[in-house]
């Protein structure tokens, strides 16, 4: 190429690029590849971007009925949680059914599996649980508290126990059997004397041989009523030596027994517990905190059926929730009572499953809650201003 056809070539390349028609185009060209390379990006990171999970239309809420914080009776529900759930779901616009639960760890696996949208109960957090599941803001301040019986109102029932776990009526029926024997062998012994002092009639003579060995075990023998062979003298004596046993023992465990109904428990806290009959609700921290001081629990599946069994006798002492005291069936109440102060604290919430969409929702309505003074009026109806 010469240097005139070069000169030609950037004269016209000059003239094309200051032509007013030919940059216009090549702004329109340049602004449309633009736009198409823009909408191609954003369609393929919407594409590669997996989509946000959403609440079902019907969520499933579980609880497990717990006193006055959950409670289902005749087909309705009622409760402390049901009220706070109630006003959240009518905040956040949430339609939902309750599914009754058994025990704490059916409700725990249910969420943690998916089969359950939200565990509206009693449920305390932990390191262990947070790994599984999401927890909502925390929804009751409890603690850990001792209950123990008690003879306030329900003396009777309670002394009865006591002299039932003690041994007492199986060796009150021991030594009536041990007089029937006796009864009935000084009668054979002394039935065909002429000059005996017991009837030769069966039901007579035993009812003389009866009374006569049962005055005689009293110490008291009154005299009208004695054997008069030497066999029968022989057994008299052996007798009354066993009377002075077996009086002495008697009285040692009806002392005893008094003394154990009329003190006041030695129960105060955890220290007292070794050698004492323990229970708690199976699955819970309560049953964690006593396995980690070598103390083997009773475990009952719910706190009902462990008042229960504390009220009834078949327990020392049981370990639970603070709350749990405030408000206890009319039969149970009067047999049962705290033992100390509450030791230790216990932050109670709602489980959801991990990466749930409602966590963030449901904290901002409890927080709306806190803030407007709606929780403490919700609390003060259930549990009065404590």
């Amino acid at each position: 190429m010469n240097l005139l056809q070069l000169r030609f070539k950037i004269r016209l390349y000059d003239r094309w690029i200051t032509d007013d028609h030919t940059c216009f185009y090549l702004c329109v060209m340049a602004l449309t590849t633009w736009l198409i390379m823009s909408l191609t990006c954003c369609t393929w990171v919407y594409a590669e971007t997996p989509d946000s999970p959403q609440p079902p239309s019907l969520l499933r809420v579980g609880s497990v009925p717990e006193s006055v914080l959950f409670q289902y009776e005749n087909g309705l529900h009622s409760g402390f949680y049901v009220d706070l759930w109630d006003v959240i779901a009518t905040e956040l616009n949430l339609n939902y059914q309750w599914v009754v639960i058994d025990t704490f760890a059916q409700l725990r696996a249910a969420v943690k599996n998916g089969e359950l949208d939200v565990g509206a109960s009693h449920i305390s957090i932990t390191a262990d649980r947070e790994r599984v599941m999401d927890f909502t803001h925390i929804v009751f301040n409890d603690g850990y508290q001792l209950y123990v019986p008690t003879a306030d109102g329900g003396g009777e029932f309670n002394l009865f126990s006591i002299l039932y776990k003690s041994g007492f009526f199986s060796m009150i029926g021991i030594i009536l059997l041990v007089l029937v024997a006796l009864a009935h062998i000084v009668w054979l012994v002394e039935k065909h004397r002429p000059d005996s002092d017991f009837r030769p009639g069966y039901l007579h003579g035993i009812e003389d041989a009866l009374w006569w060995s049962i005055v005689t075990i009293t110490t008291v023998g009154y005299g009208d009523k004695t054997p008069k062979s030497r066999l029968g003298r022989l057994i008299a004596v052996g007798w009354m030596m066993m009377s002075l046993f077996v009086v002495s023992l008697v009285v040692g465990q009806v002392t005893s027994v008094m003394t154990i109904a009329n003190l006041d428990s030695s129960i105060k806290n955890i220290g007292d517990l070794p050698g004492k009959s323990v229970g708690v609700v199976a699955d819970t921290v309560f049953d964690d905190f006593l396995v980690n001081l070598d103390i083997e629990p009773v475990r009952y599946p719910t706190s009902a059926k462990l008042f229960q069994a504390l009220a009834h006798g078949q327990l020392d002492v049981i370990l639970s929730d603070v709350v749990n005291g405030f408000v206890l069936p009319e039969h149970i109440a009067p047999r049962v009572k705290k033992a100390g102060s509450p030791f230790k604290r216990d932050d109670v919430a709602w489980i959801l499953p991990q990466g749930s969409p409602l966590r963030e929702d449901i904290n901002r309505a409890l927080a709306l809650m806190f803030d407007s003074g709606r929780y403490d009026r919700i609390h003060a109806r259930w549990f009065g201003r404590q």
